[in-house]
């Protein structure tokens, strides 16, 4: 281990503790694979100058860390992705960690959101939209790129999809390479969220958890898509408004076939000069 570089963990007075789910590698046991994963944190941006034991056993049992040790070949490759969307994505940094955190949020991932509020926060993110975020509220007062990432991010998670809508915004404001990114950093923190979850990494001791605990909805996806193509459609969107029609004409997206106001949309769409059936 005497090549392997110090570890700057996300907040440097921060670490989870040790879980009782994933077990604690002790340094003697480690596998040369084990150990190449550790070097290759340490080594990419993630690496600092302090070369102590303490810093090599908070790698081990760090929440995240320590399930990445139990398949290390899978764990290089997760970390080298993390690598990727946290510090080369070309999204900027305020909204990478306002889509880490509605990643957080929509996993009640208690410890990813402790360690990224500070970080979305530096990076300019108003404390205000993340209060509400942290409420599974939509944040009032966003900005436009903001409210871009948090309808793709969102629907993303929710639905398994975007809209239209959704994506052509994601793409002019961003450009496909930034939707593909915002796409990476949202699969990332939901496989990171996933693993402090299943080995319950709780945050440090004294803290109180960030995130209320959220029941299951299964109606949550489709009220949300129904109010993202809505909300479009309002806003003098044409292809939302036949979106709405086709939706409420089919009774699709959870809703029961409604004829009168699939026409009230298929109307608003024709006077948006888009054509309907």
């Amino acid at each position: 281990m005497k090549h392997i570089l110090a570890f700057a963990f996300l907040l440097a007075t921060a670490t989870t503790q040790a879980s009782d789910r994933f077990s604690v590698i002790p340094l003697e046991k480690l596998s040369p694979e084990q150990e190449k994963l550790i070097q290759n944190m340490l080594a990419g941006p993630r690496g600092g100058g302090d070369a102590s034991p303490e810093q090599v056993k908070r790698i081990r049992e760090h929440g995240l860390f320590s399930g990445y040790l139990q398949s290390p070949d899978l764990g290089d490759r997760l970390q080298k992705l993390g690598e990727y969307v946290r510090f080369n994505t070309s999204i900027n940094p305020r909204l990478n960690e306002f889509a880490i955190l509605i990643t957080a949020r929509h996993w009640a991932a208690q410890y990813e959101w402790y360690a990224h509020l500070p970080l979305a926060m530096k990076a300019g993110l108003d404390p205000k939209i993340a209060e509400e975020l942290a409420q599974n509220k939509r944040p009032a007062g966003m900005k436009e790129d903001e409210a871009a990432v948090y309808d793709f991010c969102t629907q993303l998670h929710r639905a398994k999809k975007v809209s239209d809508p959704t994506f052509k915004r994601a793409v002019e404001l961003f450009g496909e390479k930034g939707v593909m990114d915002l796409i990476g950093v949202v699969g990332y923190y939901t496989v990171a969220s996933m693993v402090l979850n299943v080995n319950e990494a709780p945050v440090p001791a004294g803290q109180k958890k960030p995130l209320a605990e959220l029941a299951a909805d299964a109606s949550l996806a489709n009220r949300m898509m129904l109010e993202g193509y809505r909300r479009d459609a309002e806003a003098g969107n044409g292809e939302a408004a036949k979106r709405l029609g086709d939706i409420y004409a089919k009774g699709s997206e959870g809703v029961p076939k409604d004829y009168a106001t699939s026409l009230r949309w298929y109307a608003r769409a024709k006077a948006l000069g888009v054509k309907v059936p």
